[in-house]
Parts: C-alpha cells; sequence; structure tokens
C-alpha cells in the first residue's frame, strides 16, 4: 500500500536510503497555484529519491514532490501518498486513495498538460473497474459527489464577486461551492443554499445557523456545541442582549501532542477524529470524511461518520 494506513509512521527506507538524504538541501513545497502546470509540478521532482517510480508518470496525473521523503501530492484533490513501493502505479493508487479525484474523474480542472494525448492515455478509462468513465466534455461541470473535495469548491469561485466580503476560501472551507449567479452558493452535502451576504456574516456561523440541525457536514466539522452556540448568539443579537465570547462557549477539543499514529492517513496533516461506521476504524480527519465512500482501510461501504473527542 502507498498511502500509510499503519498506527505508525515507520521511517521510510528503501534501497536507494532515503533515510541519508539531507532534507536541508531538498527543496520543501507547499500547495501553489502554479501546480495546476504538469510542467511546474514536473520541476519539483529534481530531488526525487526514488528513481524507479516514474515521476512524469506523477506529475501528468497532478502530483508534486512534497521534499519531505517520499510524499507527493495532488493539487486538484490534495491526496498526500508515501511509503510508494516498487509495485505501485501512481494513477492506480491515486485513484485507489482518492477515487473522486477531479482530474482523474476526468472532471473540468485547471490542469494544464504538457501533452494532452498522452494524459488522455494515462487517466483511468474506468473507476476501481466498475463502470466507464464519463467522456471529457467541455465546459462538464463536476457531480455534487466531487464538490465534497474542498479544492474541487474553491476552483469554482473563479468568478466570485469581489465586493463580497466573505472570501473563496473560507466559503469553500465552510462546504459551499458558487453557482455562478450573484452571491448565492450551496453546500455540497445538504444541498442548501445561502445569498444576500452582509459584511458581518461568517459562513461557518450562517452554515449552522440555518442547516446546522440536519446538515451533517457542519455537525462533524463543529459539532453540537457549535451549533448551540451560534443559534444562542443569534437569538441574543436579535434581543439586543450582549453576546458572549465565541472562545468562552465552545468547548475546547483536548489536543495531546502531535503523535504520528494520529494522523489522518488520507491528507496526513490533521489528526483522525472521526470514525467510519460500521466498520468502526479511526483513519481520517473531518476535512477528508467526505472524500471517499468506502474505508481506506478495509474498504467496506461507510454509512454514517461520527465524530469523536479525545480527553
Amino acid at each position: 500500500m502507498t498511502c500509510n494506513i499503519q498506527n505508525e509512521l515507520q521511517t521510510i527506507q528503501s534501497n536507494f536510503n532515503v533515510n541519508n538524504i539531507n532534507e536541508h538541501l531538498t527543496p520543501h513545497y507547499e500547495l501553489d497555484d502554479r501546480f495546476k502546470c504538469e510542467n511546474e509540478r514536473l520541476k519539483t521532482f529534481e530531488n526525487w529519491p526514488l528513481q524507479w517510480l516514474d515521476k512524469h508518470k506523477l506529475a501528468a496525473s497532478g502530483m508534486f514532490f512534497t521534499g519531505k521523503k517520499d510524499l507527493t501530492k495532488c493539487y486538484f484533490c490534495e491526496i498526500i501518498i508515501g511509503k510508494w513501493e516498487l509495485q505501485d502505479d501512481p494513477v492506480q493508487e491515486h485513484l485507489r486513495w482518492s477515487p473522486n479525484c477531479p482530474l482523474l474523474k476526468r472532471c473540468t480542472t485547471n490542469n494544464v498538460p504538457i501533452n494532452e494525448v498522452i494524459l488522455d492515455q494515462l487517466l483511468p478509462a474506468e473507476k476501481n473497474g466498475s463502470y466507464d468513465m464519463p467522456p471529457i466534455r467541455a465546459g462538464r461541470k463536476p457531480t455534487v459527489a466531487d464538490y465534497s473535495i474542498k479544492a474541487v469548491r474553491l476552483a469554482t469561485f473563479a468568478e466570485w464577486p469581489r465586493s463580497i466580503k466573505q472570501r473563496p476560501e473560507e466559503l469553500a472551507e465552510a462546504g459551499f461551492y458558487y453557482k455562478g449567479v450573484g452571491d448565492s452558493v450551496l453546500c455540497f452535502e445538504c444541498l442548501s443554499g445561502l445569498k444576500d451576504w452582509d459584511l458581518d456574516d461568517d459562513p461557518w456561523e450562517q452554515h449552522a445557523l440555518w442547516m446546522g440541525h440536519y446538515c451533517p457536514y457542519v455537525k462533524l466539522m463543529k459539532g453540537e456545541e457549535f451549533i448551540k452556540y451560534v443559534k444562542a448568539k443569534f437569538e441574543n443579537s436579535t434581543s439586543h442582549k450582549s453576546e458572549p465570547e465565541m472562545k468562552n462557549q465552545l468547548p475546547e477539543v483536548i489536543s495531546t501532542e502531535f503523535i504520528d499514529d494520529k494522523l489522518c492517513k488520507i491528507c496526513f496533516d490533521k489528526e483522525c477524529n472521526v470514525a467510519y461506521v460500521p466498520c468502526g476504524h479511526v483513519v481520517a480527519c473531518a476535512q477528508c470524511a467526505f472524500s471517499s465512500k468506502e474505508c481506506p482501510m478495509c474498504r467496506a461501504a461507510i454509512k454514517n461518520v461520527v465524530r469523536l473527542y479525545f480527553s
């Protein structure tokens, strides 16, 4: 397997002795808009340690080298994959761990390929071998399921009015994608919309206020206490009562030291804080929980996601 699905992120070792590479001499790359271009992604592989793994195939399929060990990241779905093995195929492993990647699903993206013909041959014709992928069509928009990926939601805000105070990054973070009309946005999960934003409106608070009682995404990401706080804040403001500080209202989710085995096995960034039902595996963070319909550990169908709070 290429995504680290074990309880501990072990030190990466290979025939090329990755541990001996001086990381201070290897540039570290973060998500950057220039990586929409395949040639820019390819440049990051200058110090790629695994010579047996085709860097051209990695770059063509959306990946850039992070500069850390053998970790690669997709610009389009933000999946991070590492611990590559000799038998791994870059595209198949990418599809395995991020089945909703818009590039692999042949959705319209801002990708700038080096060679479109080669890219078309590289992209999978089927998803997980189950059904035919739709052909690439100009102007094709992602399905609602694709909007579970934050990068896809963010891409819909290309024409977002600059006069609106709420910025695309915070709206996408709160689960919204842009409809392309006025300031109307929709939640990818509950399919409810908001518009007519006021200057002091906070996307997360508005989402919780109007949809918090039924939207699974708000409940998972922010929790019931946040929803209660927002509604109480709204009620107090309408009755001209003083609003308590949010810091004093919200319970603090206790964070212990950042231990590797608690890392989300999808993004390798945030800690695991959700459990999949019915299998019970705790392998993802709330942000990544909706990016797949199957548990990445056992491949069981996900019927529900439960937020966990550790003490």
